[in-house]
């Protein structure tokens, strides 16, 4: 159903920021709601999904090979790296001479980049909302992460400008929205469910609190209304 405007909820008088939603955001995030398999491109990049987690990452224009991006990161050294691009991309996940919980976080930090990328150049490209090519479930290697954190994390990631608006609106309310995610998008901020949260008490107690509320936005799941509480503290100075 279509989210309430600004209108609806806010009265004329008071000032709200509520930047768009992004489409393909709001699209991957109820893929993971809904336990979604098969596989969507985005900004040249095929997501493998099972059971709605992601399961890999196809490499697009720009991105490291999987042997690049662990040299890089000094996961690894130039040796293993060399072997390792003699490999199918598949294979290398498995072959990483990583204890297996290393190997999966380093994993995940490699999807992200290629997501954050990917997420990026659909939006420059203005590229509409792509469909799920349905299937059996992808095969895994052993290496799988939720879609909906890495979709936060990706909006938080490219958030810097959000995250100055909401600086600038320390002195404002947190308004939670229905929509999909919600509950486990307020776990993955630590945000508390509650309706009178001040955007400064956040920023206060997370520095990084600024960038996950700009994402939270940015998923159409909060907007930050003008508090009627009285004045709020100041909000800390950039770090």
């Amino acid at each position: 159903r279509a989210l309430p405007t600004l209108g609806d909820i806010v009265p004329p008088h008071m000032q709200a920021w509520a930047p768009p939603p992004s489409p393909i955001a709001l699209f991957l995030l109820g893929l993971d709601e809904r336990g979604a398999d098969g596989v969507v491109e985005i900004g040249g990049r095929r997501l493998h999904l099972r059971r709605g987690r992601l399961v890999d990452i196809s490499r697009g224009e720009g991105d490291l090979t999987l042997a690049a991006f662990m040299e890089r990161s000094g996961r690894i050294d130039a040796h293993v790296a060399s072997r390792l691009d003699q490999r199918p991309a598949r294979e290398g996940i498995a072959a990483l001479p990583l204890p297996p919980e290393t190997r999966a976080d380093a994993v995940r930090s490699l999807w992200l980049e290629r997501l954050v990328q990917g997420m990026r150049q659909a939006s420059v490209r203005g590229e509409p909302v792509p469909p799920l090519v349905p299937g059996p479930p992808s095969p895994s290697d052993g290496v799988d992460a939720s879609l909906g954190v890495l979709v936060l994390d990706a909006l938080q990631r490219s958030s810097e400008d959000d995250a100055d608006e909401v600086g600038r609106h320390a002195g404002f309310t947190i308004e939670w929205r229905e929509g999909t995610f919600l509950a486990r998008a307020q776990r993955w901020a630590g945000l508390s469910p509650r309706a009178d949260q001040r955007v400064t008490a956040v920023l206060q107690a997370d520095p990084a609190g600024a960038g996950k509320i700009a994402a939270l936005a940015r998923a159409g799941l909060l907007r930050l209304v003008e508090s009627t509480a009285g004045p709020a503290a100041p909000a800390p100075p950039p770090r």
